[in-house]
């Protein structure tokens, strides 16, 4: 399902919109929401995991000056330390596929003909969201689940490029 949101169509032309829905189309063709389900599936499996270790590992709790399993101190073990660890390898595996599969997306609409579209409408939407246009590389490996605006716009011209000399 592809939603189209009133600032979408007021703000770009049919060309464009019609280039966001041709790198949408990209998602669809790589199938990229059934594998960010995937991963999801499998994050929680990661964290499931880590709850029964930390609950039923007794040498943990013994080590910290209990005599058997303490459901609290494994409660504080999972939620300070082994979730957000977890949490920043995950991240930062998810995001790394989703850049990848932003750059398909793109690469898709420049198949389909809408390349030059797209970077017009990248350009709308990246002045409408106040985009940071070169943020920090660490920035970007940490949180970002979509490659920075500028390095969209110059793979773009690069598939623009190659398109044109076939």
């Amino acid at each position: 399902t592809i939603t189209l949101y009133d600032n979408l169509i007021n703000s770009m032309t049919p060309d464009e919109i019609v280039a966001v829905f041709a790198h949408e189309l990209g998602h669809g063709l790589h199938k990229d929401t059934l594998k960010l389900g995937i991963m999801s599936v499998v994050n929680i499996l990661l964290i499931v995991l880590s709850m029964v270790f930390l609950i039923n590992f007794k040498d943990i709790h013994i080590a910290f000056g209990f005599n058997d399993i303490n459901y609290g101190f494994a409660f504080i073990l999972l939620t300070y330390l082994f979730l957000p660890f977890i949490s920043i390898i995950t991240g930062l595996i998810t995001n790394a596929i989703s850049r990848k599969a932003e750059y398909e997306a793109d690469n898709q609409a420049v198949k389909e003909g809408y390349g030059v579209e797209l970077i017009k409408a990248l350009k709308v939407l990246a002045k409408e969201d106040f985009a940071d246009l070169s943020p920090s590389k660490l920035i970007v490996l940490l949180s970002y689940s979509h490659p920075p605006m500028l390095e969209r716009i110059l793979n773009i011209e690069e598939q623009l490029k190659k398109v044109e000399t076939k």
